[in-house]
């Protein structure tokens, strides 16, 4: 195992289109042990792969006692009851922005085995999966933030 760097905005790289996974083998097993290690370190809650660097559909995350390998997802569903919360993001240290996300989700992906799973989670899990999720489609935080005039009143 090894601890990767963790890509800080604004470099590109976390602006970018991530490419599907089609092959499960021992570089992708070392790559998701290590992604776990820096995510560790880094006193995270999840870890894409363009947050190391890494232009491929995978994250991982680990919240309470769920820890998951995410590859190739896919959000199926999205509940319309959202809600404003604060986060935060590895490659943006030291800010936290107010984000709009939708309290449940079910999404379709890929375990570390390849196989297909289906996920549903509400509340934090909800909003790790979705966060995540945006990080392989090259979005961040900073451009989903809710101005703070919106804030007024929560």
């Amino acid at each position: 195992m090894a601890r990767l760097v963790v890509v800080q905005y604004p470099n590109p790289i976390l602006k970018q289109q991530t490419e599907k996974i089609i092959v499960f083998d021992e570089r992708l097993k070392s790559l998701i042990s290590d992604m776990f290690e820096t995510m560790k370190a880094n006193s995270g809650l999840g870890l894409a792969g363009p947050q190391v660097g890494i232009l491929e559909k995978i994250f991982v995350l680990k919240y309470k006692r769920k820890k998951m390998v995410i590859i190739n997802p896919v959000i199926d569903f999205f509940s319309d009851k959202k809600e404003i919360g604060e986060e935060g993001c590895l490659s943006i240290p030291n800010r936290q922005v107010h984000v709009e996300r939708s309290v449940s989700v079910k999404m379709t992906a890929q375990n570390e085995l390849g196989k297909v799973v289906e996920i549903k989670e509400k509340g934090l899990m909800a909003r790790i999966l979705q966060h995540e999720v945006d990080h392989l489609n090259g979005i961040l935080i900073l451009d989903r933030e809710v101005p703070s005039y919106e804030l007024d009143g929560i």
